[in-house]
């Protein structure tokens, strides 16, 4: 049974995708959710125009935030919802201080990869990061992505000697049937990148499946005959009590905290972060007029480097081509002189980077009086490892294709990027607030929590992936210990 507060996008809405899916009218229907959010800072992502991913969560938590970008989510399927689809794993570069290995997580990539269904090219990406399964046809890479992809592959050699490594962005699309509409940011018409409800569509046709909506947990405990999770009705505020042989817990790392704090009895336990942060490109070969391209808006290349003098561990970095989020923004900055936009948007691309946790800021979590508060604590590395960093993109500019324009870089708020966990690492000894290689803490048999909330340490590369991964090598080693 899958127990789930279960918030969906508003049925009117629900009905112009379907409208627009099965008509193709991109003009009218769609033009209702590519909207741009005005809020501080960087812009919280919508889907088909609406915030329902991120809809009553913080308030049924009583979540206050100061100086944190994370949100957590009641929405079916989660923040996969508006996830950008990048799909990479950790691999032991990078997780060396974890209680598993690579190769223990290698079988259960391989089963994810199947569910997610990665488009990507077998390219020198694989070299540091497997790709695990034949991988779906490539997406087709913009004018301006092409123009940068054949300046990496002219200097391939002098690019891999500096620790580089770029390949195609592997994301959970399907590129076979893509119009290449450049709605990707905003809620893909025909539903063609991956997201979990899709997954719980397929498990709902199987009869030993159950699906429990409008369910939000609020305690766990278990004794030594079954796992229990309490809770209330969403809607009617009704209580209400599950037992089970076992429970998993997967709420994402915020609400998957808060009920162990809660069943702990602890008043604060710390979030790790991959640090995030955006980072203009001027690309050296622009192409004419983006705006009119038929392209998909998700990554287009990835970069990633390895470098000690920046970090022991990899340097992940998406490589984003025109979009018109990026348009909007750049419209906004400058101001009175936005007529020189057209300009800009033909040269202007974006990486957006992270940083291992080592090198990253945390998040506070603590309890008060019931509530849940959130405090960003930034890390005093990360402005050093980023200008290093940048330093070494100036000095590769003309073999990159691209330029970093370092005086627009945006260092996020620690969670900005969505990719935090850790609170209750696994470990072969666990103590304190450390759960065993099952993701079971305070000594417990029954109870799994299987989200990021459990991994060791958070490297820059995509987390959903490895994520997910680990969630199925818990599950399936759970399994083999009932029978």
């Amino acid at each position: 049974m899958m127990v789930d507060a279960g918030v969906s996008l508003e049925p009117e809405r629900a009905a112009l995708v379907e409208t627009a899916r099965e008509r193709w009218d991109i003009s009218a229907e769609t033009a209702a959710w590519a909207v741009h959010e005005a809020r501080e800072g960087l812009p919280r992502k919508l889907i088909y125009g609406s915030e329902f991913p991120y809809s009553e969560a913080s308030e049924q938590l009583g979540l206050a935030r100061a100086g944190v970008g994370v949100e957590p989510s009641f929405a079916v399927g989660g923040l996969s919802n508006v996830w950008g689809a990048a799909a990479l794993p950790f691999v032991q570069h990078d997780i060396a201080d974890w209680p598993i290995t690579e190769a223990q997580l290698a079988p259960h990539y391989v089963a994810c990869s199947d569910m997610l269904g990665i488009s990507a090219a077998e390219d020198d990406l694989a070299e540091w990061l497997p790709l695990y399964a034949k991988p779906r046809a490539p997406l087709e890479r913009s004018g301006q992505a092409n123009a940068m992809h054949r300046s990496l592959s002219r200097n391939r050699e002098a690019l891999r000697a500096a620790g580089f490594r770029f390949g195609q962005a592997r994301v959970a699309a399907a590129a076979e049937d893509c119009l290449y509409c450049g709605l990707c940011l905003h809620g893909c018409p025909r539903k063609l990148i991956y997201a979990a409800p899709r997954t719980l569509q397929a498990l709902q046709a199987n009869p030993r499946f159950a699906y429990r909506s409008n369910v939000v947990a609020e305690g766990v405990s278990e004794d030594t005959a079954s796992a229990s999770v309490i809770g209330k009705d969403r809607l009617s505020a009704e209580p209400v009590a599950l037992h089970a042989k076992r429970a998993f817990l997967a709420a994402g790392a915020l609400p998957t905290t808060a009920l162990l704090m809660r069943a702990g009895a602890l008043d604060r336990a710390i979030l790790k972060d991959s640090q995030y942060f955006l980072l203009p490109l001027l690309f050296l070969k622009g192409a004419p007029k983006p705006s009119a391209e038929r392209l998909h808006t998700m990554a287009q290349l990835f970069l990633e480097l390895r470098d000690a003098a920046i970090s022991p561990h990899t340097v992940h970095m998406q490589v984003y081509s025109y979009n018109d989020h990026m348009a909007h923004e750049v419209r906004r900055r400058l101001g009175p002189l936005s007529f020189a936009a057209p300009l800009a948007d033909a040269r202007l691309g974006l990486i957006q980077g992270y940083l291992h946790s080592a090198h990253s800021g945390a998040i506070e979590l603590s309890l008060e009086s019931g509530a849940l508060l959130a405090r960003g604590q930034a890390s005093a590395e990360v402005r050093s490892r980023v200008g290093k960093l940048i330093g070494k993109l100036l000095a590769a500019a003309p073999k990159l294709g691209a330029a970093p324009v370092w005086p627009l870089l945006e260092i996020a708020e620690p969670g900005r990027g969505f990719h935090v966990g850790g609170s209750f690492p696994m470990s072969t000894a666990p103590q304190g607030a450390a759960s065993d290689t099952l993701g079971r803490p305070f000594g417990w048999r029954r109870i799994h929590a299987v989200d990021a909330s459990v991994l060791p340490s958070i490297p820059a590369t995509t987390i959903t992936f490895a994520v997910m991964a680990n969630a199925h090598r818990i599950g399936a080693e759970a399994a083999r210990d009932e029978a």
